[in-house]
């Protein structure tokens, strides 16, 4: 099994849940941000940011096209 196989499956797992996920990153930040200098928070914020901007994307491909069941990779975009 490779790298692309487990990169689908976690897109498989998340489908649907994106807003679940959303929440559990607000969360984890803000205790990494509790627990480290306020040096980082601007860069622990960017990660957020990039990581739901990712879930922005699966949700959109998620609503367009379904669930893809079919454990294959979709279209790369770019």
């Amino acid at each position: 099994m490779g790298i692309g196989d487990y990169v689908n499956k976690a897109k498989q797992a998340l489908a649907g849940r994106e807003e679940q996920v959303a929440g559990a990153l607000d969360k984890a930040a803000d205790a990494v941000k509790s627990r480290s200098s306020g040096d980082t928070d601007r860069k622990i914020d960017s990660a957020v940011d990039k990581a739901k901007g990712f879930l922005d994307k699966q949700a959109d491909k998620h609503r367009d096209d379904g669930p893809d069941t079919t454990g294959r990779p979709g279209p790369t975009t770019h």
